[in-house]
């Protein structure tokens, strides 16, 4: 008797929970709807919990009459385009101590963050619209367009879009399932339970290789008569792989290449020498201060220089090298930095290179000031930099700082 009690008991409190919580759950359920969509981009609220699992749970509520469609769909709409706006203000407000971080952040390094923000600024469609409607990726996508050169009225725009598609995806697949689900309810368990172990597997796939050792690559670049050159010589008795620009552009245009052949015919046969192979010095004289003819040389050069560089690059990672260099002089005036992890720039004074350029090399002063005024302004380098190696002191100076900043990158390799 005592038991049945008690059981009774038991029953009529659930039946009463239960009333009371199909009685409010018509109005707070949008309203939980609404935080949790502020909540996925706002913070990263949404790697734990998204809100898109709570639109397809009031999305099935609503097949099953419930919950109403139309509150729904504004709470999550409105929830989601707040929760978008103040997470790009957010990256925007916080772009410029991102860009100064030396470390990874939300898995990307500097140079991928770099290549984020290219992307977000050149294809704004698909990088705001279709990473909207993505699981996980639409967390930390308004942080990352608000980081970017991405104004906020294009955002918006290509925002809206996105946030429609979300609201349609998940208020779709939400419906199909609560309207199926006494029909199709096992095989609905079958195919969420075949993709949650899939799911599963593929993280802990990821998460594995990210565990593994990759390759850093870093661009070691500086204006003329910076020191670059003698930073690029210590770390290569230190044992790093290096590459340098120089170099690779000399394979490109070498005697019987295609890049040889296309500099021919692009700039007439004067521009080789009587060996058959470029006249340096006339090419060099040809395209000084004439941008047009730079452009047309770059346009050459430039992909057989990278295609170069990849090739040594994928070498070098088959022979599982932590840390490689690529020795870049003008690595800002060719968009190039984008190419890599770590950006280095050698730097030092004007006077101090103009010094060395006047007295090291013995340059005329005009021809020296004409070779500094054609480079990229060097605070403009410096705050597109990781690290930036000073050289208005002596070689010991130099050769110290280079060792100590070659550790630091040695450390980021692992």
């Amino acid at each position: 008797m005592a038991w049945g009690h008690v059981e009774g008991i038991r029953t009529r409190l659930v039946d009463a929970l239960t009333e009371t919580l199909l009685r409010l759950l018509p109005e707070v359920g949008p309203v939980l709807l609404f935080a949790l969509a502020v909540l996925e981009t706002c913070f990263i609220t949404g790697l734990v919990i998204p809100a898109g699992v709570a639109l397809l749970l009031a999305s099935a509520l609503v097949a099953a009459g419930t919950l109403s469609l139309v509150p729904v769909l504004l709470y999550a709409l409105g929830g989601a385009l707040v929760g978008d706006s103040v997470g790009f203000w957010v990256g925007r407000f916080s772009g410029r101590a991102l860009d100064a971080s030396r470390r990874r952040i939300g898995g990307l390094s500097a140079g991928q963050r770099r290549r984020v923000d290219r992307i977000l600024s050149s294809h704004p469609l698909v990088s705001v619209s279709f990473a909207r409607a993505v699981a996980f990726v639409r967390t930390l996508m308004p942080m990352a367009a608000g980081a970017s050169r991405l104004s906020y009225p294009r955002f918006l725009v290509y925002d809206l879009i996105g946030v429609g598609a979300w609201a349609a995806l998940y208020v779709g697949i939400g419906w199909i399932a609560g309207e199926s689900w006494h029909r199709a309810g096992n095989v609905l368990g079958l195919v969420v339970g075949t993709l949650f172990v899939l799911g599963t597997w593929r993280l802990w796939a990821r998460r594995r290789a990210a565990a593994r050792p990759g390759l850093l690559s870093v661009a070691l670049t500086g204006n003329v008569a910076a020191g670059k050159s003698t930073v690029a010589d210590v770390w290569r008795a230190q044992g790093v792989p290096m590459v340098s620009a120089d170099e690779l552009a000399r394979r490109a245009s070498a005697p019987g290449s295609e890049g040889l052949a296309a500099i021919r015919e692009a700039f007439g046969p004067e521009a080789l020498s009587a060996d058959g192979s470029l006249d340096r010095e006339w090419m060099r004289a040809r395209v000084f201060g004439n941008d047009a003819e730079r452009a047309r040389l770059e346009a050459i050069l430039h992909p057989r220089i990278r295609a170069l560089r990849d090739a040594w690059m994928d070498a070098q990672r088959r022979a599982r090298a932590r840390l490689v260099v690529a020795e870049v002089p003008l690595l800002f005036e060719t968009g190039m930095e984008d190419d890599f992890d770590r950006v280095v720039l050698v730097d030092a004074t004007d006077e101090v290179r103009r010094a060395r350029l006047l007295e090291g090399r013995g340059l005329d002063p005009e021809v020296a000031d004409k070779l500094m005024a054609s480079q990229m302004d060097p605070e403009l380098k410096r705050a597109r930099s990781d690290y930036v190696i000073e050289n208005d002191g002596d070689l010991t100076q130099l050769r110290s700082r280079a060792r100590e900043v070659l550790g630091q990158l040695r450390g980021e390799a692992g």
